[in-house]
């Protein structure tokens, strides 16, 4: 399932459940770590690159924050899909 997200949009937020994965098909999105001085970007992905995996693979809670950091189109695939 595609979506879209505006620049600017939370992706989602660290602490929540990884129950699906992202692949980009355009745009750019920031993985960003909260820190004691405030958010730190880690880095940034485009188009091709796959983010949110590694809660589907582990089950464990998102370890970071992602936000588009322009208009960002994704492609989504479910914890299901992903596995296989």
């Amino acid at each position: 399932m595609k979506r879209l997200y505006g620049t600017g949009t939370l992706v989602f937020k660290e602490g929540e459940s990884g129950l699906v994965a992202y692949v980009i098909l355009s745009g750019e999105v920031g993985l960003i770590k909260d820190a004691p001085r405030g958010p730190v970007v880690l880095t940034v992905l485009g188009k091709g690159e796959v983010f949110g995996e590694i809660g589907v693979l582990t089950r464990d809670p998102r370890n970071v924050s992602a936000r588009a950091r322009t208009e960002l189109v994704v492609e989504v695939v479910p914890c299901s899909e992903f596995l296989h």
